[in-house]
């Protein structure tokens, strides 16, 4: 079977991907080990930039129905809670839920999707992928939209990128205590997590609960050890729901390693995520986005008009990935909460402008707090 674009891996990365090439009437095919909807590993945070580049991808995409907050609490070391609002709300979605619709849009659009779909054999020489079936799959370009394990990564040759850590449960509210099914809020606890923390927060249907470890030298036990006593503290004892996961957390695969100019990495297989924040959809989205934009400009081209056209957000997470060793050290980020516990507003404009919008770089943010606090 021939196909203009193969995209592997159905997540956000993937479908947007899908979504984005569809446009251009080629024939595009996508395939994913896992059958939809699938449950994943993740806090589900979409920001305002976020929504704006799916509203880009997929303009009749209906966030209506989510759940929404506009209330975020900080806690630091010293138990100091730093509660305030922000303009732009949090949209807290069902993983579940929201990559099966981005998945059944692609269907929708004319992309010929295989789910539950594995590969024995990827031949990048001859543009071929074999199913394990035996079917043999031919492309024009090939998008690797499949994680931070990536097989195609791992074929190609391209090192090995560094990796996070992340645990959570999911409870559903009707089995969760009064105070957890009325949060009306985004909580943060930076309080016991070297370069992490914790998240509670709910969504339509559950209380997600997580820990974070966003560098890859940390103990993921400590996260574990961590992790239980926050379910501990909240009389969270079934463990039936926990799972855990590795995340990437800015090291950027050298997509230059291989010789192949129609082979692209998208989202977290190309180590797409926010290294402060761990937010990694905006990354997946706007990587696949991408994707299309650079078949459009220059197709015998491919990869490289891709890392042309994205080399300044991959600039921004490689410098963002510098900056956390500051964000994260031992008293940066508990003293920043404390010390601006009584400036809600003002924490407010940084998280509408910073986390959710991205108008005030990290580095802007961080020389602005160096003149606050001398």
């Amino acid at each position: 079977m021939n196909y203009d674009a193969i995209i592997v891996g159905g997540g956000p990365a993937g479908t947007a991907a899908g979504l984005a090439l569809s446009k251009f009437n080629l024939s595009v095919c996508l395939i994913d080990k896992c059958l939809f909807p699938r449950s994943k590993v993740c806090a589900g945070i979409i920001t305002e930039k976020t929504i704006r580049i799916l509203k880009k991808i997929l303009p009749e995409f209906d966030f209506c129905n989510y759940y929404n907050l506009n209330k975020i609490s900080l806690f630091s070391q010293s138990n100091a809670e730093c509660v305030f609002p922000i303009k732009y709300p949090l949209t807290l979605v069902d993983r579940e839920r929201f990559d099966y619709e981005l998945l059944t849009a692609c269907k929708n659009a004319g992309v010929h999707i295989l789910e539950g779909t594995t590969f024995s054999q990827f031949i990048p020489s001859q543009n071929t992928l074999i199913l394990n079936d035996g079917t043999e799959l031919s492309y024009g370009i090939l998008v690797a939209a499949d994680g931070i394990f990536s097989p195609i990564r791992k074929a190609l040759g391209i090192a090995d990128i560094q990796k996070g850590f992340c645990i959570q449960n999911i409870i559903n509210k009707s089995q969760c205590s009064l105070p957890l099914v009325n949060l009306d809020k985004v909580c943060f606890d930076f309080a016991h997590i070297a370069f992490g923390y914790n998240w509670i927060l709910p969504n339509e249907r559950n209380i997600i609960i997580g820990t974070g470890v966003l560098a890859e030298n940390e103990t993921y036990r400590h996260a574990l050890t961590e992790h239980q006593k926050l379910c501990d503290h909240l009389g969270i004892s079934d463990s039936t729901n926990r799972k855990g996961a590795f995340l990437p957390i800015g090291d950027i695969a050298k997509q230059s390693e291989h010789p192949y100019e129609n082979i692209i990495l998208v989202g977290d297989a190309a180590g797409f995520v926010n290294p402060i924040t761990g937010e990694g959809i905006y990354y997946a989205l706007l990587s696949g986005y991408y994707a299309g934009i650079a078949y459009q400009q220059d197709k015998l081209h491919y990869r490289s008009t891709y890392l042309t056209l994205f080399s300044s957000f991959t600039n921004t997470i490689q410098e963002v990935a510098k900056l956390s060793k500051n964000f994260y050290n031992d008293k940066m980020v508990n003293n920043l909460i404390f010390q601006l516990k009584s400036c809600p507003d003002y924490i407010s404009n940084i998280c509408d402008n910073v986390f959710s919008l991205e108008n005030l770089s990290y580095q802007e943010f961080f020389l602005e707090l160096t003149e606050l606090f001398q």
